[in-house]
């Protein structure tokens, strides 16, 4: 379920248009989305699309999504950011 929150959501942002950490902390930034995953699930729950266990899983996962991607992401930020300060060799 990450993986595709994960695809789907950033995607797009993934181009080649900034170097390749910038590429990944952005994406994982991008990928953070519980408020669109909580909207989708209460209404497949009430359409009963998908089971009440289904949409906590979801949630879970959006929730994950939530805590720990921003952190890689910084981390990956950083670590691009060091990268292009450092004088090259």
């Amino acid at each position: 379920m990450l993986e595709i929150l994960l695809g789907v959501l950033a995607g797009p942002v993934v181009l080649g248009w900034v170097g390749r950490h910038e590429a990944r902390a952005l994406a994982l930034f991008a990928s953070a989305g519980l408020p669109l995953i909580v909207v989708l699930t209460t209404t497949g729950v009430e359409q009963h699309a998908i089971t009440a266990a289904t949409a906590a899983a979801m949630v879970t996962a959006g929730v994950f999504s939530v805590t720990v991607y921003p952190l890689i992401a910084l981390r990956l930020y950083r670590t691009a950011d060091q990268k292009c300060e450092d004088p090259v060799a």
